[in-house]
């Protein structure tokens, strides 16, 4: 890809102006807030900021010089007038001559004062055979401080680092505030915790690139900068943007106009006389305004494949260099040799970025920006506004999305198509029209290869939490129109089952029966209260009674509340489901265990079937499953926290490894959970915990998300499994050698998905090229057959 920088400046100048600028900054007493800065350009500069030394050469920096620090060198410098221990801001860059993954540890900034520390260094744990980048703050007494790290995200982070490439670090801190806390900006890698700490006043000096002759950096330091205040603020994402702005580093916020410096546009000898073009990107990869399209992937023509009886997103992007104002993208039918998808069929959205308050199921300190709305129109205010449950936010459909896309910016749209039972195999081609306001029309075509089988239906169990009502005030009130709709909506995505919540009134509760009937929902359906007249009104429309105890017992007191619970349930003549860790699980099945002193041996059987939790336990379990070091015995699902924006997650969880585990199905939280406002990430509500929003709340019914349609994609891993395990167990009575082939291909392919936590480290494009092969596999078998 041929790039250019936006800014005119030259390199010369923009170093000549960074130079300019930190001398006024020590000319006016570092009035910014600056209260160390050393270049590294010279062994003069080190020494007019009181360095000691010895055998450190000057290399070649990130800008100007750097300091190389390996086996047997020594640098410190003065603390004194340096340093705030209250808050402040460490800033350099780091050019390790190792690879991330080595087994050794090395130090970058350290100093100790009795029994406190200051570090930041790379850390390797021989006993997991891992490395991760640290700061920490600590005591060897009782008043530990605290610590932030890249561990629970490696190997995707410091470990796929390469020796001889620069590295910006910045990590801060700031115990003067109520929620103290320290933090690690690390290239576009955030974390933050909240911690405290006790220390003893500063020592003489603070040692750079060295703790000790084992520890050493074996890297280059350059431009080392302290601050007295901490630069990132909680939850702010204009500090966030401050922080990073300016550090040659693009990050996914940052565009030419909040950061020229660090972003790029495409060079003007690639498609000259294209006011804007169209770009392809593997499903779900993140596209922000500031991507700039490979030359490779800029075309007039996209090619999808998709089965019979499945709802499939067609991603694609528009890169332009001119200002396109009210901006109308729509699509023509998907018309074929042997008929035609008509585009009711179908739908297109553009898809919204914004600032989340982390992506995890509590609000985290840093900011995160992320692809996640899916929108007819985006140009339509939703953020900053009091929206509140009974208050949203109007989003009408339409059959063309509308936006406007900036001057050397890029923008993302889906289409979701659902292909019939009886449409026939072949290709089926569409045009894709953009019509801006203020510019010709142009257009592509997308060819939809409609695959020769049909998904089978999984023998799964695919439950959702669904809190909505049709009755009272909570936020959780929906009323029947849009309950009708997340039901359909739950449905189209793959679920054959729903948990739902209480209601003032038993009408109301036939009502949500007949719904989810009507949309032909016949997995579990779960209530969240149990009666006599629902375990009846279950039964007559032909489901079992399930009812859901008390959620999550991982103590002893909860644990009992959920044993008279079940011993209710059951003698209403109903089952019990609940959510909970493999620890507590294990104790009900003792029989033996001291929880059941207190009762009669007709509790024995308080849990019919098991929602397991991700606990470090559950996982242990999850992974012997895999392994083979354990049998499933019992009526088991897994559970995890759906609104997390990474589609990593949830099409991991919902599909390859669920198949791997060969549990009965998934049962997570949540479709909606409300807490006060559902467009804002940071508001003040409910303590730490974030809105748990898989879809988010309109007038108009659910408006979904890049989480919810990798979810029901997790859901069809599993689809286009099952399909290629009934044609492959077919093929084995008739040609057993090219099953067995097969068969390997696909063990091969999943294998690298047989842990908890393989989504950190597997691309999101992954899914799609083993989806490819799987896809083959099946033909393959079919026409053996």
């Amino acid at each position: 890809m041929k790039t250019k920088k936006r800014s005119i400046l030259p390199y010369l100048t923009i170093s000549l102006f960074v130079l300019l600028s930190l001398t006024n900054a020590f000319a006016q007493g570092f009035s910014d807030g600056l209260i160390f800065y050393e270049s590294f350009d010279s062994l003069e500069s080190i020494n007019q900021n009181g360095g000691s030394y010895s055998g450190i050469p000057i290399e070649p920096g990130k800008f100007g010089k750097s300091v190389l620090l390996d086996d047997g060198d020594a640098l410190s410098f003065p603390i004194k007038n340096n340093f705030n221990l209250d808050k402040g801001t460490i800033d350099f860059w780091l050019k390790p001559l190792w690879p991330g993954n080595d087994s050794k540890t090395h130090y970058f900034f350290n100093w100790q004062k009795g029994n406190a520390s200051f570090r930041i260094f790379k850390y390797y744990s021989k006993s997991k055979d891992k490395s991760y980048f640290v700061f920490r703050v600590d005591r060897s007494d009782d008043k530990w401080g605290g610590e932030v790290s890249t561990f629970s995200d490696e190997p995707s982070i410091i470990m796929q680092w390469q020796p001889n490439q620069w590295h910006h670090v910045q990590v801060f801190w700031d115990f003067t505030v109520p929620n103290k806390y320290i933090g690690l900006l690390l290239d576009d890698y955030t974390k933050v915790t909240y911690s405290d700490w006790i220390f003893d006043g500063l020592p003489p000096i603070v040692e750079i690139g060295n703790r000790g002759s084992n520890s050493q950096a074996n890297a280059l330091i350059d431009e080392l900068k302290i601050y007295n205040y901490s630069l990132l603020k909680p939850g702010d994402p204009e500090s966030l943007q401050n922080l990073t702005c300016g550090d040659n580093i693009w990050q996914n916020y940052e565009t030419i106009y909040n950061c020229p410096q660090d972003c790029q546009i495409l060079d003007e000898n690639i498609h000259p006389s294209e006011d804007y073009l169209f770009f392809k990107s593997a499903p779900f990869e993140a596209i922000y305004e500031g991507t700039v399209p490979r030359e490779e992937d800029i075309t007039d023509k996209f090619v999808f494949s998709v089965a019979r009886n499945e709802f499939e997103p067609l991603f694609f992007n528009i890169y332009s260099r001119k200002d396109l104002y009210n901006v109308k993208v729509f699509f023509s039918d998907f018309v074929g040799t042997n008929g035609l998808i008509p585009r009711e069929n179908s739908e297109i959205r553009v898809i919204k970025n914004w600032f989340q308050a982390g992506t995890g199921s509590q609000k985290s300190f840093v900011p995160v920006y992320v692809p996640e709305l899916l929108l007819y129109d985006d140009t339509i205010e939703i953020e900053d506004q009091n929206w509140n449950s009974q208050d949203l936010p109007w989003s009408p459909k339409l059959d063309y999305a509308f936006t406007n896309i900036p001057s050397y910016t890029s923008k993302q749209f889906v289409i979701t198509i659902k292909v019939p039972d009886n449409i026939e195999a072949g290709i089926y081609s569409s045009t894709v029209t953009i019509s801006p306001e203020n510019l010709p029309s142009k257009s592509f075509t997308i060819d939809l290869e409609v695959l020769p089988f049909k998904l089978e239906k999984p023998n799964k169990e695919f439950i959702i939490y669904l809190r909505g009502s049709l009755t009272g005030t909570s936020d959780d009130y929906v009323g029947i129109e849009r309950f009708d709709k997340q039901i359909k909506d739950i449905k189209d995505h793959g679920f054959n089952g729903v948990c739902l919540y209480g209601e003032s009134n038993f009408e109301a509760y036939q009502q949500k029966i007949q719904i989810v009937k009507d949309h032909g929902m016949d997995g579990m359906l779960i209530f969240t209260s149990y009666s006599i007249y629902l375990r009846t009104l279950l039964e007559e429309y032909g489901y079992e009674p399930y009812f859901y105890g008390v959620d999550e017992p991982n103590n002893n007191e909860r644990l009992k509340q959920h044993i008279q619970e079940s011993i209710d349930i059951h003698e209403l003549g109903g089952k019990v489901i609940t959510a909970i860790t493999k620890t507590y699980a294990d104790r009900l099945e003792d029989l033996d265990d001291s929880i059941y002193d207190d009762f009669a041996e007709s509790a024995y059987e308080p849990l019919d079937f098991a929602n397991l939790s991700f606990s470090p336990e559950g996982i242990d379990y999850f992974h012997s499953l895999i392994n083979g070091t354990a049998t499933k015995d019992h009526n088991q699902t897994y559970y995890w926290q759906i609104m997390q924006e990474d589609p990593r997650i949830n099409r991991h969880l919902a599909g390859f490894f669920l198949w791997l585990t060969d549990l009965d199905g998934i049962f997570p939280y949540v479709y909606q959970h409300v807490r006060n406002n559902p467009y804002d990430d940071f508001d003040e509500w409910h303590g730490n915990y974030r809105d748990h929003l898989v879809t988010y709340p309109s007038q108009e019914g659910p408006v979904p998300t890049i989480q919810w349609e990798a979810l029901r994609e997790g859901i069809d891993d599993i689809r286009y499994l099952s399909t290629w395990l009934k044609f492959k167990n077919e093929v084995e009575k008739t040609d057993p050698e090219l099953a067995y082939v097969s068969e390997e291909i696909i063990n091969t392919i999943l294998e690298k998905y047989n842990t908890y936590d393989a989504w950190r480290s597997i691309p999101i494009s992954q899914y799609y090229q083993d989806r490819l092969i799987i896809i083959e596999e099946i033909i393959k078998l079919s026409k053996s057959g």
